[in-house]
């Protein structure tokens, strides 16, 4: 794994990734498959959409 140049880095990337995780985790044995993928894929067209403003 590459190393990062500083600590304040590796914080603002650790950060970035815990948001997009806890995005996408979520309780799917709660929930049924087709719940779950329609919620999964509004979440990814979500997140696409941010992104392409950017």
């Amino acid at each position: 794994m590459q190393k990062f140049k500083s600590p304040a880095m590796l914080q603002k990337i650790t950060s970035i990734h815990a948001q997009i995780y806890n995005h996408f985790n979520n309780g799917k044995y709660l929930e049924t498959r087709t719940s779950y993928k329609q919620k999964t894929d509004e979440r990814f067209n979500s997140v696409i959409s941010i992104l392409r403003l950017n």
